[in-house]
């Protein structure tokens, strides 16, 4: 999600394909589910920009062979289809991200006296592709920013912040923010250049999310005061947050409720079949 090199706004808002590449080891369950009558025979995958889609040979419970195509695949790759089925559809999401967004703002405004104003717009957006050529059912929902002009100075408040939020996420069933310097594959190198320090109590900035059954909230804590080089201060005076502030925003992948029956027809072929490596990029 982050630009590598220099020194860059960390952006809390998360995209559909922003989650997947940058929370690959939260999302990599996708759709596979154990196969329960099916017998895979073969699976071909041809890599390249102009590859065409895999196929899988499996035979169905009958005994009968069957190929699918996964350019007719209907939902996208590091998304469970299972997730989306079991979260909001289109028709409620607004609604279950106002709430959450509202919750997390009294917390945090009781504990901290912040106060949280909304920032730019909320947004649909289609999926996109779904890795193999063919078009995703799946729409996305990213809220509007949530951000404070000031922000708790010390370590350990930012810790309770993200405490705070982490409660509220996981009783949301999103499970608890992962801060981004905590991950396992988190690139030790990147980060140091980044701040300056390899001790993340010092860090200027600290993002995350949260993310399950294809929702998320993603946050940042930021104030550029922290970094004593000035070079954050500098970078950010073309930001469109407050230089101390706590920004968030939450999303999610999700179908409409009239579409979610023609979804499980579509999906129904490939259950329980491993998914390929993508063949486009989207």
């Amino acid at each position: 999600m982050h630009a590598r090199g220099g020194l860059t706004r960390l952006v809390p808002v998360r995209s559909v394909e922003e989650m997947k590449k940058s929370r690959a080891s939260i999302l990599a369950p996708g759709l596979r589910r154990a196969i329960a009558p099916c017998a895979v025979i073969a699976a071909v995958a041809v890599l390249g920009g102009c590859a065409p889609s895999p196929t899988t040979t499996y035979l169905d419970s009958s005994g009968a062979e069957v190929t699918v195509d996964w350019a007719d695949y209907p939902g996208s790759p590091g998304v469970a289809a299972s997730d989306v089925l079991s979260g909001p559809p289109k028709e409620e999401v607004e609604r279950v991200k106002a709430e959450l967004i509202a919750e997390i703002k009294k917390a945090l405004g009781t504990e901290f006296d912040l106060d949280l104003q909304p920032s730019g717009e909320a947004r649909w957006f289609p999926a996109g592709g779904n890795g193999y050529g063919g078009e995703s059912a799946y729409v996305v929902f990213n809220s509007q920013d949530h951000v404070s002009d000031t922000v708790p100075r010390g370590a350990d408040d930012w810790r309770r912040v993200i405490d705070i939020v982490s409660g509220i996420t996981d009783t949301g069933g999103l499970g608890p923010v992962e801060l981004d310097h905590e991950r396992a594959d988190a690139d030790a190198g990147y980060l140091l250049e980044q701040f300056g320090t390899d001790e993340p109590d010092d860090y200027w900035q600290w993002t995350g999310a949260a993310y399950g059954s294809s929702q998320w909230l993603s946050i940042a804590l930021t104030d550029v005061a922290k970094d004593g080089s000035g070079e954050a201060a500098k970078e950010w005076r073309d930001g469109s947050w407050p230089a101390q502030s706590i920004a968030i925003s939450s999303g999610a992948t999700t179908l409409p409720r009239g579409e979610r029956a023609g979804f499980e027809r579509r999906l129904a072929p490939f259950s329980g079949l491993d998914m390929p490596p993508t063949t486009t990029s989207d």
